[in-house]
């Protein structure tokens, strides 16, 4: 039995990335070990977090502690794609969902989430392989805790989010709003499910851990 995850995990932020970690290790120790991100790396997330590498702000005194702590943020990207390249088992790179849907990786299951991948706005438009519409061949289709990032869906996305939930196994979301959206478009029932990051134990998040190298009591601000 084969897995393949599609999800926001090669995003510059901390929660995007373990989220997408925790689903990989969750996967891999409950349902099968055979288990793959899939690289899809939409264009439109990929612009907005290379703006935010700069210091995009009317305030002169933002700008300048901004263009200070750059080279900080841009050693952050590095260890992001590093963390990538050694925890995550990733299929090819693919950047555009028509090549997703002519060439789908091969799998038995494919899971969507978590993250806000159902957030039109974060993804310009909503885009078709975050709901799985590249699968084939029979394979399961399951969402996992995804987020629509709001309390209502604008209606000119309704009909097209129906006919994707509409082909969904299994359906989760991450808030009682997600819950309702779902229900209004297919009048299924959609559980709520708390982030993948809950899931991985305390002692498997502290094998990747960082020795922070500080002794006594410290507080944390990310």
């Amino acid at each position: 039995m084969k897995a393949s995850i599609i999800t926001f995990h090669f995003v510059n932020n901390f929660g995007g990335l373990l989220q997408a970690y925790a689903m990989q290790e969750t996967v891999r120790k409950n349902l099968c070990p055979d288990v793959e991100i899939i690289d899809y790396k939409n264009s439109f997330i990929r612009i907005t977090d290379f703006i935010r590498l700069f210091p995009v702000t009317s305030n002169p005194r933002e700008i300048i502690s901004g263009l200070r702590t750059m080279g900080q943020r841009f050693g952050r990207t590095a260890k992001f794609r590093a963390f990538l390249k050694s925890k995550m088992k990733l299929t090819a790179e693919v950047y555009n969902g028509l090549n997703l849907k002519a060439d789908p990786p091969k799998a038995d299951v494919y899971i969507c989430g978590s993250d806000q991948i159902w957030n039109p706005f974060l993804t310009f438009g909503i885009k078709g392989p975050y709901f799985l519409n590249f699968v084939r061949n029979g394979g399961k289709r399951v969402a996992y805790a995804p987020s629509f990032g709001n309390s209502t869906l604008p209606s000119f996305y309704r009909d097209r989010v129906r006919n994707y939930l509409e082909k969904f196994d299994a359906l989760s979301v991450r808030e009682k709003t997600g819950i309702q959206i779902v229900e209004e478009l297919t009048g299924r029932s959609a559980d709520m499910l708390i982030d993948p990051t809950f899931l991985v134990e305390r002692e498997d998040w502290e094998k990747i851990a960082a020795d922070p190298g500080i002794k006594g009591p410290y507080l944390l601000l990310y």
